[in-house]
């Protein structure tokens, strides 16, 4: 017999049973049931839990009854609810009784019945036999099982990019896994996205995209995908990076504990801009196109005040535009100073072997050759504290955000202009994505103030309310800048984003209101203040989403409230600052460095002079292992994702096209300002990183003789030499090897790339001047024998890779001949390197004006006592 006929039968049976219940002829023997929900006509989900109340009555005046009550549940099982009931006379008994909804018990496709059931006798002579049931019918939404789908197009080489589709009709996708048909798999939580997979081989792979929902329902979808060699259209530029040869100041030292920062800012106001300043990245960088908004083309929320030491048209700027300059580079980086003592703890591995070496100038470099030589090498990435610093290889962009005024010039703005910085994050695992604090679909202006101009002392660091430029020294490394979001309205519940804290609106009571303040900076537990009260005009500071008396960043204003409609105004601020502060030691770290949604973002520069500001710099870090700071850890970049960018550029914007293939010959200052174009938002992907093989070897039979001074002549001139000797030289020659990563980037524009070495070939042609104000044109200076700089168009057929060889560019001087060229450091002209003479060489790399490598030369010369020319008379 089917299922489908025993379960009508069963039906039928029970409802022969009820109806014998409710026809039961003797009075004596009456007796009334009810069973019910809570409430009656709810319906539920498998997984729900049915309470059901059940009330057995006695209606008979006359006779007591003794019954057995009996719960027959969905699932076929039977509850003895109670044994032996006596019912006196109008008495009655109520029972509750839970159960959860199962889908093995559902009826009739969507039902689940319920029978409240009880047996037994009354007191009458004789006494008669009682029989009778009740049953309750719930409705039951059955669950519908997710849908996948995806479709897929053909990169370059054997590259296929996957978008799948999940969708779960009543409730959410919680896995889903890719399958390529080519080996392992990939599981993932959550809904599908895009995914680029490389393929081993040309042919046909049978790709199935499988995943399920939260019932527990689970289906998939497999499709024939055809894999062929494609020859990129998009090539890949590769970029070369090593330890703490980043942007900035090298030789900065913290202001307020005098330790050499993880991130030096910029101390050269043109450096963030300028590919030939000793301030911009030592290794290989892009420069980028700068992004434009304009006030009176789509930016109406911009609105500057021009600083009145800087005034030329007027006090309000008719028409102002910001700029985004961007630049990216890849390097080692030295994310936190764990022992606070301002040198680099790197960690070298041998097997199981680990030991920390500090290295706080060249002279410890020492250390680390005599590990070489012991079969040490760096441990490339170290994420311990009880080992060594935090470091690691990863993706630095950079954003500077620039004022500029109606003719697109750049300008001092003073506080209460209005700015468009973002502070928001939407899409989870990509940081700071948008200008809309509150999720309204609408961009939010931040006004620039100082604490001065706001009037807290948002930092409480025992001090005046600081300006902007509290030294007047530009760059100095003492700049702050407060980012407010002003008079901002707020529902009851409704939460806002700022930087890396989120405000939620709990409550109105009066003129007070109640506030949740959360840290927005992912990555692991999430920081809190509950039920924060604040009364109209007063405030509140914290330091990462927790109130306290030191170190704050943040503030949280209330400025008024409607308790009839539960909305109140509030005001926020962000305070940023200390561009050179050591993150490990500086108890204001976090005015330099934050965290939104799983990413770290360094202020690198701030332009502000008195409470005016010209631009802001910040750094995006995107490590490539496991980081954890403060407690939180980073976002991890794998090969073949999408780099996240800072708005505009993660939007559709505009560029002007700086990085041009040919040369202008400016006559206004608008030449010197490209052309404005459309853009579609920028995606980059970091495709591969890996180390460069290491070269070694040798050449022989160098020829090379030697002038003797042995001769007849007993008064010989300096030019007469008498004897030669010849000989044979051997040269040991050897590549440093270099890590880098290869980025695929978009077609359509340019992009200037600058390399970390020089050549003779490369000069340079700095243009100024016009015509009426400042004499003729011509270029104000130009230079040879500099860093190397070509643009890259990515859909050149031919990918770019620029190898580069550690050590000098000019050809070795002969090692015999006594007139070789002294080192510009052997100051007392032995052929020696002297500690006096090394520490001016140290001097100079903490400038930036001497290598790495050229400086480790210098310092393995004075270790080892040698001539840097043995063989010189």
């Amino acid at each position: 017999m089917s299922n489908k006929k025993c379960k009508e039968l069963a039906k039928a049976a029970i409802l022969v049973l009820v109806l014998l219940a409710a026809t039961h002829a003797a009075s004596a023997a009456d007796i009334q049931l009810s069973k019910e929900t809570i409430p009656s006509d709810a319906v539920y989900k498998i997984g729900d839990t049915v309470n059901y109340t059940m009330t057995v009555t006695n209606p008979s005046e006359d006779y007591s009854f003794t019954l057995d009550v009996f719960d027959d549940l969905p699932n076929a099982t039977t509850v003895l609810l109670e044994n032996d009931l006596t019912l006196l006379p109008g008495e009655s008994k109520t029972y509750y009784i839970s159960y959860v909804v199962n889908a093995a018990d559902i009826t009739d496709g969507n039902h689940i019945w319920n029978t409240l059931r009880v047996e037994g006798y009354n007191n009458a002579t004789p006494a008669e036999y009682i029989y009778s049931s009740v049953g309750k019918t719930s409705e039951v939404l059955m669950p519908e099982p997710p849908t996948f789908d995806f479709t897929w197009s053909q990169e370059c080489n054997l590259t296929v990019r996957f978008v799948g589709v999940g969708i779960d009709p009543d409730g959410s996708i919680v896995n889903h896994t890719w399958d390529f048909g080519d080996g392992p798999t990939i599981t993932d939580s959550g809904a599908p996205g895009a995914m680029l997979h490389q393929f081993p081989a040309e042919g046909t792979y049978t790709v199935t995209l499988s995943g399920c929902d939260n019932d527990g329902l689970c289906t998939s979808v497999s499709k024939e995908v055809r894999v062929v060699f494609e020859p990129c259209e998009n090539c890949t530029l590769r970029l070369y990076g090593t330890f703490d040869m980043g942007a900035g100041d090298l030789g900065f030292k913290d202001p307020e504990t005098g330790l050499k920062p993880e991130n030096p800012p910029y101390t050269d106001p043109v450096a963030p801009f300028y590919p030939q300043s000793g301030q911009a990245p030592k290794k290989d960088f892009i420069t980028f196109n700068p992004a434009i908004m304009d006030h009176n083309q789509g930016y109406p929320e911009l609105s500057f005040r021009q600083c009145e030491s800087f005034v030329q048209d007027g006090n309000d700027v008719q028409q102002p535009k910001e700029k985004v300059f961007k630049r990216m580079w890849y390097e080692k980086l030295w994310f936190k100073d764990e022992d606070k003592d301002g040198c680099w703890d790197i960690v070298m591995v041998r097997d199981s072997y680990t030991k920390k070496v500090e290295v706080c100038g060249p002279e410890d470099f020492e250390d680390v050759h005599e590990m070489f030589t012991l079969g040490y090498t760096i441990k490339e990435h170290n994420n311990d504290p009880a080992l060594g610093d935090i470091y690691g290889p990863a993706i630095v962009q950079e954003f500077t955000y620039m004022f500029l005024d109606t003719n697109t010039m750049p300008i001092m703005i003073q506080d209460g202009s209005r700015v468009l910085i973002p502070m928001a994050s939407w899409t989870a695992g990509d940081g700071i994505d948008s200008f809309d604090a509150d999720g309204d679909n609408k961009r939010d202006a931040l006004y620039v103030e100082s604490e001065r101009t706001v009037g807290i002392d948002i930092d409480q660091d025992g001090r005046r309310k600081e300006s902007m430029d509290r030294d007047r020294k530009e760059l100095s490394g003492d700049e702050t800048l407060v980012l407010v979001l002003k008079n901002k309205l707020l529902g009851q519940g409704a939460k806002v984003q700022m930087f890396d804290h989120v405000v939620e609106l709990v409550e109105v009571l009066g003129d007070q209101a109640i506030f949740n303040v959360y840290d927005n900076e992912g990555g692991g537990t999430q920081r809190s203040t509950m039920n924060v009260a604040i009364g109209v005009g007063e405030y509140k500071r914290f330091y990462r989403a927790l109130e306290d008396t030191s170190g704050t960043t943040f503030y949280l204003k209330l400025i008024a409230t409607d308790s009839e409609k539960t909305k109140a105004i509030v005001e926020m601020g962000r305070m940023f600052g200390q561009a050179g502060a050591n993150i490990g030691a500086n108890i204001d770290w976090n005015q330099k460095a934050f965290m939104v949604d799983g990413v770290l973002y360094e202020i690198a520069g701030i332009k502000a002079k008195d409470n005016c500001v010209k631009y802001i710099v910040i750094r995006e870090k995107l490590p490539k292992d496991e980081i954890k700071l403060y407690g939180k850890h980073l976002e991890v970049w794998e090969p073949n994702t999408v780099l996240p960018e800072m708005p505009p550029f993660n939007e559709e914007h505009e560029i002007f096209v700086d990085v041009q293939p040919t040369w202008t010959k400016p006559e206004s200052q608008q030449d010197k300002i490209g052309e404005k174009v459309a853009r579609p938002p920028l995606e980059i992907k970091y495709v591969k990183e890996d180390v460069e093989e290491r070269y070694k070897g040798e050449l022989k039979e160098i020829y090379d003789e030697m002038k003797i001074r042995e001769c007849s002549n007993p008064h010989p001139t300096n030019d007469e030499w008498c004897k030669e000797k010849e000989r044979w030289l051997i040269e040991w020659f050897y590549t440093y090897p270099d890590q880098y990563t290869e980025f695929v980037l978009p077609r359509g524009e340019l992009y200037l790339v600058t390399l970390s070495w020089y050549a003779p070939e490369a000069s340079y042609h700095i243009w100024d001047g016009e015509e009426e104000d400042d004499g003729p044109i011509a270029p104000i200076a130009h230079g040879f024998v500099n860093r190397v700089k070509f643009w890259y168009d990515p859909s050149d057929p031919t990918d770019i890779y620029v190898n580069r060889i550690e050590g000098g560019n000019s050809t070795p001087s002969n090692p015999y001949n006594p007139h070789e060229p002294y080192n510009p450091y052997d100051a007392n002209k032995n052929y020696e390197i002297e500690m006096d003479e090394l520490l001016n060489a140290v001097a100079d790399w903490n400038k930036g004006d001497l290598s790495m490598s050229g400086l480790m030369e210098l310092v393995n010369y004075w270790y080892a006592g040698q001539k840097y020319c043995v063989y010189c008379i």
